[in-house]
């Protein structure tokens, strides 16, 4: 059980954040008083998009999610966001809310290989588990993981937790 819990860790954290390795770039977007420009941008996972606020009036950039949010920025001040995980990220002006804004991240869907080395186990025995999260991991996940896997426990009825 605890191997098979082992395992199920490792795919989540395919499923999970990830960033991917090759091309990455920066959009920029400027803050205008009539709006951001441009209103709408594409990215690769792992691209960044960086905001310049032209303006002559302080401006804040927010996720509507709450998955980002600059600090305010005064005029040519800068604010720049990596995003690596596929999705629609709609964002306004938090000083003047009528401004809005999306960001799309675009990428292949995240795939699991693992291998479990005997490949059958019983209870009890030492296994090595291998394999390989495409796009590349994000280096906090994989550390996160591996301090999990070390502080599995196993239980009285053959359960185990972390």
């Amino acid at each position: 059980m605890k191997k098979v819990l082992m395992i199920a860790a490792v795919c989540a954290l395919g499923v999970g954040g990830y960033a991917f390795a090759a091309g990455l770039a920066t959009k920029n977007v400027n803050i205008r008083s009539t709006g951001f420009a441009p209103r709408n941008v594409t990215i690769n996972g792992g691209d960044t998009v960086q905001w310049k606020n032209v303006d002559t009036v302080a401006h804040q950039v927010v996720a509507n999610n709450g998955s980002f949010a600059s600090g305010i920025l005064p005029r040519n001040g800068v604010y720049a966001k990596r995003l690596d995980t596929p999705g629609l990220y709609p964002y306004h002006d938090g000083l003047k809310p009528a401004l809005k804004g999306t960001v799309r991240v675009v990428g292949p869907p995240p795939s699991v290989t693992i291998g479990v080395n005997p490949p059958i186990v019983t209870w009890g025995t030492s296994v090595r588990l291998s394999g390989q999260i495409t796009p590349a991991a994000v280096k906090l996940g994989v550390t996160s993981l591996i301090a999990a896997m070390r502080s599995v426990v196993a239980l009285a009825d053959g359960r185990a937790e972390f």
